[in-house]
């Protein structure tokens, strides 16, 4: 009986060896990857793996769901490179991410992530004008992922019917045609695609060789990304590759550890939090089926970690990037 066979893993791109864990007559057996140590499944078409989870497994690798065209990647030295330099294509695109230059410069490049509250639209231009105010001369970098399902949760639940559903969030109440059972699934579904999109992330910084290190920011879901990204980089002994972190409005839970998270980065990771923030304080707490409490209205007691208490700046979860300078006066030093 074959115990490791070698494949592309869906969750972060890699080929590799995917060790079996568990046997089944009736069922695909289950592996974990080597390169990122998710459960992955054999592909229902292919020989290469799909996304494993902890209440269902994907029927179909990356490639054969269409969420990629392929696992064969460009040359990921070209990541960071200027449009002109990329032969006038203003995407570079990674397994399940696409990076986009916002600004230019020569100082350390800046890799920006949005969140899942963001109404079908992006932050790129509240980036770029923040940037480069508070971060001139520093290259931005925006990050495109599968964030759809994410984004659907902010008109999926209305602001005004949040005051019921704290009430009672388990009813399974019907919204705009959908019950809250569906929000549960586009969540869970939307925590998935965070996770392979920092794996996917990880992995393109681990190829890159610049002399100056990375500067990560990101907004609400985008923390997520970023968590599981250092995750991966710490997998991969990556701790030179990441100068500092800065998460806004963080849409992730207190339980999660971020020791060794914090080891993969040089400097420190900075964590704004808005007791003003609603979004999180009601529709987090609803989507989450554990009732968490999200970074973003909270301290990290996390050693490494910097929290800055910016209620008096950030009037709520969408206000955090455009606030950006005011942040900065606040606390009395740059992002």
């Amino acid at each position: 009986m074959t115990d490791s066979i070698k494949g592309y893993c869906s969750y972060c791109g890699e080929y590799g060896t995917h060790r079996e864990q568990q046997w089944s007559l009736l069922r695909r057996n289950v592996y974990t990857c080597d390169c990122c140590g998710r459960r992955t499944v054999q592909c229902r078409i292919c020989d290469d793996f799909a996304k494993g989870g902890e209440f269902w497994d994907d029927e179909l690798c990356a490639v054969h769901d269409k969420t990629i065209t392929g696992f064969q990647k460009p040359n990921p030295t070209d990541a960071f490179k200027t449009n002109a330099q990329r032969q006038n294509s203003k995407l570079f695109e990674w397994g399940e991410i696409s990076l986009k230059q916002l600004l230019k410069g020569t100082a350390s490049p800046i890799i920006v992530i949005d969140g899942f509250l963001s109404e079908n639209d992006t932050n790129e231009q509240d980036w770029k004008v923040q940037l480069a105010k508070t971060h001139p001369n520093h290259p931005v970098f925006y990050v495109y992922w599968k964030s759809q399902e994410a984004q659907e949760l902010y008109s999926f639940f209305p602001k005004q019917l949040i005051g019921d559903m704290i009430i009672n969030p388990k009813l399974g109440l019907v919204f705009g045609g959908l019950s809250i059972g569906k929000g549960y699934s586009l969540w869970a579904k939307a925590k998935i695609n965070a996770e392979s999109a920092g794996l996917h992330l990880a992995n393109l910084i681990k190829h890159q060789s610049e002399a100056q290190p990375f500067i990560l920011m990101a907004h609400s879901l985008g923390a997520r990304v970023i968590y599981h990204a250092l995750g991966q980089l710490y997998r991969l002994q990556q701790n030179s590759k990441i100068q500092e972190v800065h998460l806004l409005g963080g849409a992730l839970g207190l339980e999660h550890s971020w020791t060794n998270a914090a080891q993969s980065v040089k400097g420190k990771i900075h964590n704004y939090y808005s007791e003003q923030d609603d979004t999180l304080k009601y529709l987090y707490n609803v989507i989450e089926l554990t009732g968490g409490k999200a970074i973003g209205r909270n301290k990290i007691p996390q050693t490494g970690i910097e929290n800055h208490d910016v209620t008096g700046k950030v009037g709520g979860h969408k206000a955090y990037i455009k606030s950006m300078t005011a942040m900065v006066r606040l606390i009395g030093e740059r992002l």
